[in-house]
């Protein structure tokens, strides 16, 4: 997919798939993975691709007119329906895969409405400024989230966001505003504390993302408020990451979740899991031709399963 450096939101890449059964009238409506008990596919799916970044994509920094910024790279939702409109990846129950803020490592977030990221969320409050093992300052902010937190175990009391910001920042140069380009990806060392997976360009790395679906009903979710939510209560969402050609590491394991759907907790309707969309989406994306380069990604391998899926590079051993 062709990231060109005049394309702004509107001119997104995408490829999508339905992995359900989509049905052919009332006699047989779609199958979907809707929870245990619904007599469809059932409640856990793993989805497994291998993708890999441009140099320019990762060293890219591209400019928003509103939001967080951030490309996207996977979207999880509603499979089709027969004989209906077909669905769009901007859903109350998509699960995404993206560059949040840019921090050049994956991260995940739930629902279009809720825009909840599934991370452990952290008051550091009283985190007012912090030095890195490196020696370098970093000013605190008030809550924080562990965006990988099957592997970031590093003390509660260094500020987060500050933590995988500066990612970024100790692999990526990026010249002063209007001067000479392309960046220059130069990978300092990054402090120990600081999660270990990041992207890296020019190699096919792999993801993946295993769902796990609770009954459905209303409960509070481990990644919003103490409100209650309507949805597939008590989810699980796990996702490993790997290097080409290295074994892959669990970066997320959240439990607690409410996933939320359109239809809340009907048992009736048919909403579930079912479509996937490789994208390039990146909400209010500027054209900005004068100062990033054209980039790619691209996609192989994808796999769907209802078992966890072998790396790529132990399938393939004798």
């Amino acid at each position: 997919m062709l990231i060109p450096a005049n394309q702004g939101e509107g001119g997104t890449n995408d490829w999508k798939r339905n992995f359900s059964d989509t049905g052919n009238g009332i006699t047989n409506p779609a199958k979907k993975f809707r929870g245990v008990g619904k007599g469809d596919l059932g409640s856990t799916f793993y989805i497994q691709w291998r993708q890999r970044f441009s140099l320019a994509h990762l060293n890219n920094y591209y400019r928003v007119s509103s939001g967080r910024g951030g490309w996207k790279m996977i979207n999880i939702g509603d499979g089709d329906d027969y004989d209906e409109k077909p669905k769009n990846s901007a859903l109350i129950n998509e699960i995404v895969m993206n560059n949040d803020e840019l921090r050049l490592c994956p991260s995940m977030y739930h629902s279009v409405l809720a825009f909840a990221q599934i991370a452990d969320k952290l008051d550091t409050s009283s985190i007012k400024q912090y030095k890195d093992s490196n020696g370098e300052l970093h000013n605190g902010y008030t809550f924080d989230e562990r965006f990988q937190n099957a592997i970031d175990k590093g003390p509660t009391k260094i500020n987060l966001f500050e933590r995988y910001a500066m990612i970024g920042a100790f692999r990526i140069f990026k010249p002063p505003y209007g001067q000479s380009k392309p960046y220059r990806y130069i990978n300092r060392p990054v402090p120990p504390e600081y999660p270990a997976v990041c992207f890296h360009p020019d190699e096919w790395m792999t993801f993946q993302v295993g769902v796990t679906l609770g009954p459905l009903g209303s409960s509070p979710s481990s990644i919003e408020g103490s409100d209650n939510v309507e949805g597939w209560t008590n989810s699980r969402v796990e996702v490993w990451a790997a290097r080409e050609g290295q074994s892959s590491v669990k970066i997320i394991d959240k439990g607690g979740i409410t996933l939320r759907r359109e239809a809340g907790a009907d048992l009736n309707d048919s909403e579930g899991y079912g479509k996937i969309w490789f994208t390039t989406f990146h909400t209010g994306l500027i054209a900005d031709p004068a100062e990033r380069d054209d980039a790619e990604t691209w996609y192989d391998e994808l796999i769907i399963s209802k078992s966890r899926i072998p790396d790529p590079k132990n399938r393939f051993e004798k």
